[in-house]
């Protein structure tokens, strides 16, 4: 067993060098619940390798009756932070459980972003419109700027002739 939590705690590492810090993969080997966590990356619940079970489900008269891993649950943390979190059981050869790795992701932070940004892009029009004279009445067209080079330039400022003269 000892070489699938060694397994299981790098492929932990792996998984927050690849998320990033709205993530933590906490690896439990349940043998020792006064000290179950035995590997963890990531740092969103304030636990540390030595720690103890996170709370009752994973006593070992519970645990008789668990069938399926638990996937896509939120939990609080002491502090009061919400996290998604699915809990995938480590099983022996005789299928009981002897260990579980914890993933947990906090969402807050990006859902704060898309609303800031929700909110920004909603003022702003899907395709902006500035009226341009033309020969006749006004109208509403779409205005190409932004060039890079003077060849740019030459040819936008022909094609909005054309345009213009038809």
């Amino acid at each position: 067993m000892d070489a699938v939590y060694e397994l299981l705690g790098r492929v932990a590492d792996g998984f927050v060098a690849t998320v990033g810090q709205t993530i933590e993969v906490v690896e439990h080997d349940l043998r020792d619940l006064d000290a179950s966590v035995v590997a963890i990356a990531g740092n969103l619940t304030g636990r540390a390798v030595g720690a103890p079970i996170p709370d009752a489900e994973f006593w070992p008269d519970n645990l008789e009756h668990v069938v399926a891993d638990q996937v896509g649950y939120a939990t609080r943390t002491p502090s009061g932070r919400t996290l998604y979190s699915s809990t995938i059981w480590v099983r022996d050869t005789s299928g009981t459980i002897v260990g579980a790795i914890c993933v947990n992701v906090e969402h807050n932070n990006i859902r704060e972003a898309f609303g800031l940004l929700s909110g920004m892009v909603d003022d702003v029009p899907t395709a902006p419109t500035v009226p341009i004279a033309l020969v006749g009445p006004v109208s509403e067209a779409v205005l190409t700027t932004f060039t890079t080079d003077v060849r740019e330039l030459v040819a936008l400022s022909l094609e909005e002739v054309q345009q213009r003269c038809g």
